[in-house]
């Protein structure tokens, strides 16, 4: 079994994995679709996964947002990254 947690930006991710999450799920700022959640920064993201896999927790990254044809271009780019 797996606790899978949510986290909406850093101060969510270090709170989950401070109270046990084995993995979590986030979301960049242009391609998350959380209504509440500020998400994070190309930046941020990166520092995330470091972070929380330096602690041995999973990081989920959720791509979740009604795309157009312009998004179609910088989504490779984000991928990648």
């Amino acid at each position: 079994m797996e606790l899978l947690a949510p986290v909406g930006g850093p101060e969510q991710l270090r709170l989950a994995t401070h109270f046990g999450a084995d993995a979590v799920y986030l979301a960049g700022k242009r391609w998350g679709m959380r209504a509440r959640s500020d998400n994070f920064t190309d930046d941020e993201l990166a520092d995330a996964v470091r972070w929380a896999h330096g602690r041995g927790v999973s990081v989920h990254v959720a791509l979740n947002v009604v795309m157009n044809d312009a998004d179609m271009d910088e989504l490779p780019s984000y991928l990648h990254r």
